[in-house]
């Protein structure tokens, strides 16, 4: 029943590994823990490519957290030790280097988020589902100007702390509208589609296009796109490129400019009743297994004090 360009992981990972091997212009990125380290540990084969993509910058591990919590439906402590695992093996393990809170299919965020990603070494984030509706603007009113702020922004916790943020206005399956087209010029001209939906809302002259959505197979298009353009215009440019490669772009014209991404504390959280009141009984008991395991790590810091073996 699934659609043909869907995939598990494991091919997914693999059919992006090797569009990066067939075309030197493809670039991705790879995100969560939980499907990073078993295909890691089962395809030993592909090491030596994956680390060689990085260091060419022709793919970014982002996220820099295990996987995408809820984190308005879990316990503060939980999104650091995300962190701390999603980093530590991103980082230590992978030898990616992991800078953007990779939050694409979020149905709400903890207002401290930005500030417990900026500690822990983060500087960007990216999602989809936030200071809106669930489909973003132009998926819910069909005008992305009717925001109040531009889709770049300076998300900040209440400590202070933040990140510099791209919200996604077209959400994240935006750029897969080109796989519908019938050959590249049809390609060609949904993408400037795209573009000129997302430029008035955008911070600088750059833009943020994501092109994927749901376990697909690498654009067929994005590619194409990137050369196709560049012969004919010189402004705007199509590129394919990473995260990492587009907030030092939106970072460069602001401080050039002398400007600043506008401030941002609001409530980053969709109106999406469905995420927060089903399975109820599931969530209740996954607060009441942090607690537990909180109060059991606090007892034995105390019993370790008095003597006995701390355990792990």
């Amino acid at each position: 029943m699934r659609p043909g360009p869907v995939r598990t992981a494991f091919d997914l990972v693999r059919a992006h590994l090797d569009a990066a091997r067939r075309d030197e212009d493809y670039k991705f990125v790879l995100a969560e823990v939980d499907y990073l380290k078993p295909y890691w540990d089962a395809y030993p084969e592909d090491r030596a490519d994956l680390r060689r993509f990085l260091g060419e910058g022709r793919v970014e591990i982002v996220g820099g957290n295990y996987n995408e919590a809820n984190t308005n439906l879990t316990h503060p402590e939980s999104t650091i030790r995300n962190a701390v695992h999603g980093i530590g093996y991103q980082r230590d393990v992978i030898g990616g280097d992991p800078r953007s809170a990779w939050m694409l299919d979020v149905f709400g965020h903890d207002p401290s988020y930005p500030g417990l990603m900026a500690d822990a070494g983060l500087t960007s984030s990216a999602w989809a589902r936030g200071p809106f509706h669930m489909w973003g603007p132009m998926g819910h009113v069909g005008d992305n100007r009717r925001m109040q702020f531009p889709s770049e922004f300076e998300w900040i916790s209440p400590n202070g702390r933040g990140l510099l943020t791209s919200y996604m206005p077209n959400h994240y399956s935006a750029g897969w509208v080109m796989e519908s087209a019938p050959d590249l010029e049809e390609a060609v001209r949904l993408a400037n589609e795209q573009f000129d939906q997302l430029k008035p809302v955008a911070a600088t002259r750059n833009v943020l296009l994501p092109v994927g959505t749901d376990h697909v197979v690498p654009s067929r298009w994005c590619t194409e796109i990137h050369r196709e353009w560049a012969e004919r215009y010189v402004w705007p440019r199509f590129r394919v490129g990473i995260p990492r490669e587009f907030f030092d772009a939106v970072r460069e014209e602001l401080g050039t400019s002398g400007r600043r991404p506008s401030p941002q504390t609001r409530d980053m959280n969709p109106v999406y009743t469905g995420k927060d009141v089903s399975y109820t009984d599931t969530k209740q008991a996954q607060r009441a297994a942090e607690v537990a395991v909180l109060d059991a790590e606090r007892l034995a810091t105390l019993a370790a004090l008095g003597g006995a073996p701390y355990p792990e």
